[in-house]
């Protein structure tokens, strides 16, 4: 059986030509035989023409995301929309997408296919960087016009079967996330070349054969195309012969793929492609409940704390500086504040028990008796066995934001706070020592002579005071935005318990762009210890811990 792979470009021409590896089948033998390099779309659509049998895998997404085709109002059949992509062209479908992108909230302009979340792909909407979109835009009609068969996606000529491949999900399974090409010279380097030659020998040993149940031959010198087009073609050809292996390649494709968005031939993509049942509707349309009803929950006197608030008095203050933390403590019965005082900042607030730092502030059930976002009125609860008020929101200047066409709010109990270790994850292994988490260890082994590695084990997921953050729609993911705060702005705390406070500055500045790095402009941060006059909280009393007796049922 003849098997071809194709490393595509929207683009094609000397410099960047498409790539096609034509490889031959045999049983489990998969063997390279010659690259073909196609300098324009004409000599794409010949091959398309050539006469089977053959099984070709593609790298460029077939289809576009569900959610994109029916809601920007074109056919919501793979044909019917391919088609009207035909009759705009390549700059009448980027207008389409970016007109679409213009009228819609952050968070739900640009959306991804299943089998884009299973591999890790980019959304089929992506116009710039790796034009996946405009890929999309020239090969997709192409191959509704050559008449090919799209398993799963149109009928055609059984004798030539067009499946999309995605050679990303192949080098990530075999080397991980280490970079091994670049169109870019200055870019290309010998590490890139020695993970070309990791892949190719992976993909030709033992972890391709456990993964594509395929013995494939090819040569080293796939690996010194430095674009890597060649070696990604290969992979390409290897995906295809896979799935024709796995009995992929019939008219309706694989069990479970969505006839709208298409499917990657890929084991790993489709294991993670669960097919929907017969009422997946009608699942997804029950209706939530509130996971934890608040009406019984022991309410704050808030009428009582006005009282108090209208007597502070301030007894001292601590600054933190900018890209640092520092400590404070607050007795039983008074308030505090956090102030922005220079410019726009958001700051990283833990708290813990001053006589005990077991007792610490617990984000996480904080968020579900509250929500994501506090406010005035809200309290801060402590962590297991002790479960009680440690602070609770007695004024918040801020509180005017509400929640904003994105689904964006402030002081949000979401995040856990900027750390070293995902930083070195997703740098490549650099530091950065004034992360929020590093600059609460540091205050908090100052505070109480603890040693570094005894103090970072007390520090513990945050209160984001001023952070504006919130919920992708499409996708789901933790966003920032820049702080609407402003200097004078502060947010109060009534302080339940007697109280051992850290709030780091983080080297986000306003969180518009970036942390964990010195690029953001950054401020301090003032913490006010304010005392009222005893009587008017008369009849207040400090809560106690949690009445559970802890006897598990044992």
């Amino acid at each position: 059986m003849q098997i071809i792979g194709v490393d595509f470009t929207s683009a094609p021409g000397r410099h960047k030509p498409i790539t096609a590896a034509f490889c031959g089948l045999e049983n489990d033998r998969l063997q390279f035989q010659r690259l073909e390099r196609l300098t324009d779309l004409a000599a794409f659509e010949a091959l398309l023409a050539r006469p089977g049998p053959w099984v070709a895998g593609f790298d460029f997404p077939f289809g576009q995301p569900r959610r994109l085709i029916e809601t920007i109002g074109w056919p919501t059949d793979w044909v019917g929309y391919v088609d009207h992509v035909a009759t705009l062209g390549r700059k009448g479908f980027a207008a389409a997408l970016a007109a679409y992108k213009a009228d819609r909230p952050a968070g739900d302009r640009q959306h991804f296919r299943a089998a884009d979340r299973a591999c890790g792909a980019a959304s089929p909407q992506t116009l710039h960087y790796t034009p996946v979109g405009l890929m999309f835009a020239e090969g997709a009609p192409r191959l509704r016009a050559a008449g090919v068969s799209l398993p799963g996606l149109a009928a055609g000529d059984p004798a030539r079967v067009a499946l999309e491949a995605y050679p990303g999900a192949a080098a990530r399974r075999l080397i991980g996330k280490d970079s091994y090409k670049t169109d870019d010279r200055r870019k290309q380097s010998p590490a890139q070349a020695q993970a070309r030659l990791r892949l190719l020998a992976a993909l030709c040993g033992p972890q391709g054969a456990a993964h594509y149940g395929l013995r494939v031959e090819a040569p080293e010198t796939l690996a010194d195309d430095p674009t890597g087009d060649a070696l990604d073609a290969l992979i390409c050809a290897a995906q295809a012969a896979w799935a024709h292996r796995a009995g992929l390649t019939r008219p309706e494709g694989p069990a479970g793929a969505d006839p709208l968005e298409g499917w990657i031939a890929d084991p790993a993509a489709l294991a993670a492609q669960a097919p929907a049942p017969a009422d997946a509707a009608r699942r997804r349309a029950v209706h939530p409940v509130i996971c934890y009803p608040v009406e019984t929950l022991p309410q704050p006197d808030m009428g009582l704390l006005a009282s108090a608030r209208a007597t502070l008095r301030p007894v001292r203050q601590v600054i933190v500086p900018a890209r640092d933390a520092a400590c404070f403590r607050v007795p039983a019965g008074h308030f505090f504040r956090i102030h922005s005082v220079e410019g726009p900042q958001v700051g990283d607030l833990n708290l813990w028990n001053a006589h005990d730092l077991r007792e610490r502030f617990y984000s996480g059930k904080t968020r579900a008796l509250h929500g994501t976002h506090l406010t005035t009125a809200h309290r801060m609860w402590s962590a297991f066995p002790f479960l009680r008020p440690m602070a609770t929101l007695t004024h918040d200047t801020l509180g005017w934001y509400g929640k904003d066409a994105f689904g964006g709010s402030v002081h949000d109990v979401i995040g856990t706070r900027c750390d070293p270790y995902t930083h070195n994850l997703l740098s490549g292994g650099h530091t950065y020592h004034h992360c929020c988490h590093s600059n609460l260890t540091r205050a908090l082994a100052r505070e109480t002579g603890l040693p570094l590695a005894e103090a970072e084990g007390h520090v513990h997921d945050v209160l984001n005071v001023f952070m504006c953050t919130g919920f992708t729609r499409d996708t789901g993911q933790y966003f920032m935005k820049a702080s609407p705060v402003r200097p004078g702005d502060y947010l109060e705390f009534f302080a339940e318990i007697d109280l051992l406070g850290a709030l780091s500055a983080c080297p986000g500045g306003d969180c518009s762009a970036e942390h964990s790095s010195d690029a953001a402009a950054c401020h301090p941060l003032r913490v006010e210890i304010l005392a009222p006059d005893p009587q008017t909280l008369r009849g207040w009393v400090s809560p106690a811990p949690n009445g559970y007796d802890r006897s598990h049922g044992a």
